[in-house]
């Protein structure tokens, strides 16, 4: 999936990126996604975050998230759900 991707057009990317927005702001009172593409040829990353709700629930989420995985005791590498 993320090979597709950032193979799309820029409007395919914004129009796929808004369509994630409402559905996390539909369904989440805050959330925060992180994505970073893969390293050019020369190394370099592109890093996009997506983010909305309060900004104290906001610090909380990303506090909480480095917590894990800074000490990721019993989660898998992939993970994609994690009680805080």
């Amino acid at each position: 999936m993320t090979e597709r991707f950032l193979e799309l057009s820029q409007e395919e990317k914004k129009a796929s990126l808004e369509a994630v927005q409402k559905f996390l702001a539909k369904h989440f009172s805050a959330y925060v996604v992180i994505a970073c593409s893969k390293p050019s040829h020369s190394g370099e990353m592109q890093a996009e975050m997506l983010y909305e709700g309060e900004g104290t629930l906001l610090s909380y989420l990303v506090d909480n998230a480095q917590q894990i995985l800074e000490n990721p005791k019993g989660v898998t590498q992939n993970s994609s759900e994690y009680l805080l």
